[in-house]
């Protein structure tokens, strides 16, 4: 957090940032099911960093130290397990996020247009099949694929553009 900062003044605007969390949740099994459903918030504040800026008017770049309103997030996962036969099971997760700016306003009144924080997917999933033969031991066999849904690149305080990493899927197959 330190890379540009020039003077004392700088320096002294990083302050501890407090995260509050509270999490819930329920695990259990059914049979060759086993499950968990939780739901999560979280608060972050005290939020100063720096990086890189690129002025929408004149397109000149520059490293500046920025402080954000309080941040929350809330949402919830659910993840399953299920073995239908011997050596076999079949994971799987999706995790809903919803995360913004606490306020709707910067400390001037100004109206912030989109209070979504950038890089943070609304939606990550994953499927993933395993096999292992009883009659090799050690041998295993696995493929998976995983979900991310589209996200913000821009900080939602210098959001002018609105534009998105799409969301995307990609697939993973191995044996060992």
């Amino acid at each position: 957090e330190f890379f540009n900062a020039q003077a004392e003044a700088q320096v002294a605007l990083f302050d501890s940032r407090i995260v509050q969390s509270v999490e819930g949740g329920v695990k259990g099994f059914m049979g060759r099911l086993g499950f968990t459903v939780n739901g999560f918030y979280t608060k972050l504040k005290n939020i100063v960093g720096q990086g890189h800026i690129i002025d929408p008017v004149t397109g000149a770049s520059a490293w500046e130290i920025t402080s954000s309103p309080d941040n929350r997030s809330f949402g919830g996962e659910v993840e399953a397990v299920f073995a239908p036969l011997e050596g076999l099971q079949l994971l799987g997760g999706v995790t809903l996020t919803a995360a913004a700016l606490e306020t709707d306003t910067l400390n001037n009144g100004a109206a912030i247009p989109s209070k979504v924080i950038a890089g943070v997917p609304p939606v990550i999933g994953n499927l993933a099949l395993i096999y292992s033969p009883r009659r090799v031991a050690g041998l295993q066999f696995k493929a998976d694929w995983h979900t991310v849904g589209a996200r913000y690149t821009e900080d939602p305080l210098r959001r002018v553009s609105f534009t998105k990493i799409p969301s995307y899927n990609y697939f993973n197959f191995g044996a060992g």
